[in-house]
């Protein structure tokens, strides 16, 4: 899903013009933006956490010249889903342990 396709959803969802879904979205991400920008945690219940993290300096090569050069540590968005959202989303491109998804269905009944 890109971002026409959050708007759309959302407009059809909240009986919303796209254009003030559209304007919804933005104000959410600029939201969530600024508060990962001023270094706030944001939690939103029943979807997951959005944090920042500090990434440490690292060394790396050069593709070109194949040359070792150091990266820079960096501040860096991370985003950690609940464990229902990571099990709704089919475990497509997700790595998660046999035992995680096994007391997720405990929990949750979820047998199928």
């Amino acid at each position: 899903m890109n971002k026409t396709q959050l708007v759309e959803a959302v407009a059809a969802e909240a009986n919303l013009s796209k254009k003030d879904a559209e304007a919804a979205v933005k104000a959410t991400f600029a939201a969530i933006e600024g508060a990962l920008v001023k270094g706030d945690k944001v939690q939103l219940i029943g979807f997951g956490t959005f944090e920042t993290r500090v990434r440490g300096e690292r060394t790396g090569k050069n593709p070109r010249t194949g040359e070792t050069v150091k990266i820079a540590g960096r501040l860096v968005a991370v985003y950690y889903p609940l464990v229902h959202v990571i099990f709704f989303s089919g475990f497509n491109s997700l790595r998660i342990s046999s035992k995680l998804i096994f007391l997720y269905k405990i929990a949750f009944n979820r047998f199928s």
